[in-house]
């Protein structure tokens, strides 16, 4: 398993001010000391916004009997108001990563991105010009070259895509019932991504790219197209990466 340290790491829900998750439990620094505790803060600033995000992991040999895997807090705050707050009591680790992290890629100003992996169930936060909170599937995301779509992958063991207007601060496709994604590509400004072959085959259990279909977003309908590919469109097109892998 890896920890995500930032400077240590289809259903959506956009929050207007003030929000306030029911199981939100106050960070104590006294609660969680250096001796026991590994604990990563992230401070962001940003026009009136600023953005806390705070996880604490044990130290196990530190530890006697583990409470936690990792526990996390994120705080956004519009000047001096609190209008947001989200408090993970136990992330679990599975997969290979998990825990809070700020991307250092960011969406345009003034977005602030977060992302939480972990529990198989990724999610990516959103911090809105407008002053709401968009809580997404993610894990992993890339900007589009124009900066005005993110595409949000699903980081969990089932396959989902979100995909946000970030002009407008608007979800405009959410799915956790995606084909299992094997690679993003550009053709002709539009976006696409492959699924995985089936298993097997003479490369074993490793997962296979399907070059006959492509999943291709139609910006004007809101959603994917399978559509048939071949080498010509593959010979056009330009891998994608995730800026949120970025450092």
């Amino acid at each position: 398993m890896k920890y995500i340290e930032f400077a240590v790491i289809g259903i959506f829900f956009a929050f207007p001010p003030i929000f306030a998750n029911s199981n939100w439990v106050p960070y104590t620094p006294s609660a969680y000391p250096d001796s026991q505790y590994i604990t990563s803060k992230k401070e962001i600033r940003q026009d009136v916004f600023t953005v806390n995000v705070i996880g604490v992991q044990e130290k196990k040999e530190k530890i006697e009997k583990s409470r936690f895997t990792y526990r996390g807090w994120i705080e956004v705050f519009k000047n001096s108001e609190s209008i947001f707050k989200k408090y993970y009591a136990d992330i679990d680790a599975v997969g290979s990563e998990f825990g809070l992290y700020v991307p250092s890629i960011q969406p345009s100003q003034p977005i602030i991105a977060i992302i939480k992996k972990g529990d198989y169930d990724g999610r990516l936060f959103l911090v809105t010009k407008k002053g709401t909170i968009i809580d997404t599937i993610g894990g992993n995301y890339f900007i589009s070259s124009d900066n005005r779509l993110l595409f949000s992958q699903y980081y969990s063991d089932i396959s989902g895509v979100s995909v946000i207007d970030l002009n407008q601060s608007k979800v405009l496709f959410s799915s956790s019932s995606m084909p299992y994604i094997f690679q993003w590509y550009i053709f002709n400004n539009t976006y696409f991504f492959t699924e995985w072959a089936p298993q097997g085959g003479s490369s074993g259990y490793l997962p296979i790219e399907n070059k006959n279909f492509g999943y291709f977003f139609d910006l004007n309908l809101k959603k994917f197209i399978k559509k048939s590919i071949n080498s010509n469109i593959f010979k056009n097109s330009k891998k994608v990466e995730y800026d949120s892998d970025k450092k």
